[in-house]
């Protein structure tokens, strides 16, 4: 009997803890500024990975909706002892899956991507207009300041033959974001 009486009683404290509301985080109308290191890759061409920056602004349209401005550059060793910067300006939008400590988003975004280097994976040109599908997962630690993780998908207009592209882009980012509440 004392066995049952535990267990109902440990049953019902994981059952408040569990199901006790947590605070929202998110605020309409809020800026937030944030920045990220990781790697990239172009899938296929035996680059392997480089690494890569993130910066990003954000502004809250509702507590779901976020417009993003991303820019990115990252290095990569396409040929024996040649390389090339990748350069990245998208925008776009991003929905939030949940709003409390944890905030799950998926998004889209349009951008121009640039190469500066010596060589460029085919099929690929000097200059690209594409899109950019964002996966990621931020942890709030207060309504100021957030860490996560983003994974992005690169797909280039230049290379409409496939779905993903001979040369399709990686990029993953460990991030920290400010939200100073202007």
């Amino acid at each position: 009997m004392a066995r049952l009486m535990l267990r109902l009683l440990t049953l019902l404290v994981v059952a408040v803890v569990v199901g006790w509301p947590g605070a929202a985080r998110a605020a309409e109308g809020q800026w937030h500024v944030g920045a990220g290191l990781g790697a990239a890759t172009f899938s296929g061409t035996g680059s392997g990975f480089g690494p890569a920056l993130g910066l990003q602004g954000a502004y809250e349209l509702t507590d779901m909706f976020d417009l993003h401005l991303e820019l990115s550059a990252s290095q990569h060793e396409l040929a024996p002892a040649t390389s090339t910067r990748f350069y990245g300006a998208s925008a776009g939008a991003v929905y939030k899956v949940d709003v409390i400590e944890w905030v799950p988003y998926f998004g889209l975004y349009a951008g121009v991507y640039r190469f500066d280097g010596e060589v460029i994976p085919t099929p690929l040109k000097q200059t690209e207009l594409g899109i950019a599908v964002p996966l990621g997962l931020d942890y709030s630690f207060s309504r100021s300041f957030a860490v996560g993780v983003q994974l992005r998908y690169h797909g280039f207009l230049s290379d409409p033959m496939s779905s993903l592209g001979d040369a399709p882009y990686f990029l993953g980012l460990l991030r920290a974001e400010y939200r100073p509440g202007w």
